[in-house]
């Protein structure tokens, strides 16, 4: 019995034993275990701050994107609008120069019409050599045109002067503007006179002598010689005692009438 009891104790203590054993190497496990799981947990934790960090980072970049892409989204906005307006210019410009080149070929069509240009150049130099020559011509016939109107307009006068003499003389009227006294024979009662048929004394017209630019007698022209002129002095046109000088002014009685 007591054997029994022995054993059963030793058997206990060797099953504590061996417990006790395979607790510690348990235990060791578990710390060796644990302080594996702390270094991987470290690890982990260090890998998990570089993300965090990572994650920071990549966040301020993409606000930094973010900013970029806005003013770039603002910049091309603006690119649009004046790729829009310069389109919208170039479109008018090729309107125009579609136009400009209607006109242009409106134009060729009109020179091909009038024909090579050196030929319509020499017609043109032509023509202004022409238009040269008449023109010259022209102002030859102009001046013989004022030429010839000056001889008429001459003639005319001398024809009208003619005309005049011949209606004086027919009318017995003298048509000189002045002579003067020549000579005076008192006894016989006429006069000569500085001038004749060659200023216009015509015979039996009627004269006026003058003296300080009034009337003192009247004369009846009885002969006419180329130069000279006799003519009786009328008694009854001397104004009182004045007596005919040589020196007076003689003028035709008609034009002191018409005066």
């Amino acid at each position: 019995m007591a054997n029994t009891f022995a054993i059963l104790a030793f058997v206990a203590l060797l099953f504590g034993a061996f417990v006790a054993h395979k607790n510690k190497q348990f235990l060791e496990d578990t710390i060796t275990a644990t302080k594996d799981e702390e270094r991987t947990k470290a690890k982990l934790q260090g890998t998990f701050d570089t993300f965090i960090k990572d994650i920071d980072s990549e966040e301020k970049e993409k606000a930094g994107y973010d900013a970029t892409y806005e003013e770039t989204q603002v910049k091309l906005d603006e690119q649009v609008e004046a790729n829009d307006a310069v389109s919208s210019e170039i479109a008018s410009k090729k309107s125009d120069a579609d136009a400009a080149q209607e006109k242009a070929d409106s134009a060729d069509d009109k020179l091909k019409e009038l024909g090579d240009i050196s030929q319509l150049a020499n017609k043109m130099k032509a023509l202004q050599e022409e238009v040269r020559d008449l023109e010259d011509e022209i102002s030859l016939n102009s001046t013989k045109v004022d030429r010839l109107q000056g001889v008429e307009n001459e003639t005319k006068m001398s024809s009208d002067a003619l005309a005049q003499q011949l209606k004086n003389r027919v009318s017995g009227s003298s048509y000189f503007k002045s002579t003067r006294v020549r000579t005076v024979f008192r006894q016989w009662g006429f006069v000569t006179l500085a001038g004749g048929d060659n200023i216009g004394v015509v015979k039996g017209s009627t004269l006026s002598v003058k003296r300080g630019g009034e009337e003192v007698a009247q004369l009846l022209v009885t002969g006419v010689e180329a130069n000279t002129a006799a003519a009786n002095i009328i008694p009854s046109s001397v104004k009182g005692d004045v007596t005919v000088s040589p020196g007076d002014t003689v003028v035709p009685a008609e034009a002191v009438a018409a005066k």
